[in-house]
Formats: C-alpha cells, structure tokens, sequence
C-alpha cells in the first residue's frame, strides 16, 4: 500500500471513458470510503511535467492546476522538471483492483500546500470511473 504524499504510477486506468496507458499521481488519502455506493480506499490527483515555457503558461492557466517546483518531488532516479497536479479531479480507486507502485513522494510544505490550494477550489471533480 501507499501513503499520503507517495507519487504512484498508475498502469492501466480509466479517466473520463477513456483508457489511459499509465500516469502518475499523488496520493491524498489511504483512508476507506464510499462515493456512489462504490468502496474505494485511495484518492489522488494526476501529475504531470511541463514540456516547455509555453506549456507550463497554457496549463497554469486552468484555474485547478497547482504548480510545483522540480525540487518538490523527491523520485529516485526523477526526470528532475517542474510540473503541475491537476487538484480539481480527485480520481477514487480501490487499492486492490488497481495495478500501481509507488516511485517516491512529494514534500512536506507540497503536499500541505496543496491541500489548501484544493480546499480553495469551487468545485472539483470527482472520477469514479476506476471502482
């Protein structure tokens, strides 16, 4: 199992109908619930690396990417860029049905940053489409 703040690949998962290869994310919370009547017991939100200038200009423009640092994920053998968490989806899934491992986590001051980012929101969209 993971823990909160661990960055996981996720291989062979569902968003929005659509199959995604794999794809990283932080993990918020390990913690047993149910959304729908559906039991998950993980909640995360994609990660991604800018490409470039331009694209981190684009992709901070959407009011629900939160940026980071590339200091602030701490990955054994990382790519070392900075990059976004898309804090407006929370992705649900159960831990036993998901294939996943972890490659690191994020830091301390991050992850807490980010939760007052997500507690700032309006709305978020919730992604049950993995449970």
């Amino acid at each position: 199992m993971c823990k909160i703040g661990d960055i996981i690949v996720v291989r062979g998962y569902k968003s929005q109908g659509r199959d995604i290869r794999q794809h990283s994310f932080v993990v918020l919370s390990t913690e047993n619930g149910q959304i729908q009547g559906l039991d998950y017991d993980m909640v995360c939100n994609v990660m991604s690396s800018f490409h470039s200038e331009e694209h981190r200009k684009k992709k901070m423009g959407y009011p629900g990417n939160f940026e980071y640092s590339a200091t602030d994920e701490h990955v054994k053998n990382g790519h070392g860029k900075a990059g976004f968490i898309k804090a407006e989806q929370f992705y649900y899934f159960d831990s036993n049905k998901t294939d996943f491992y972890v490659i690191g986590n994020v830091d301390a001051d991050l992850f807490n940053a980010l939760l007052e980012f997500i507690n700032s929101l309006e709305e978020v969209e919730h992604i049950i489409d993995n449970l």
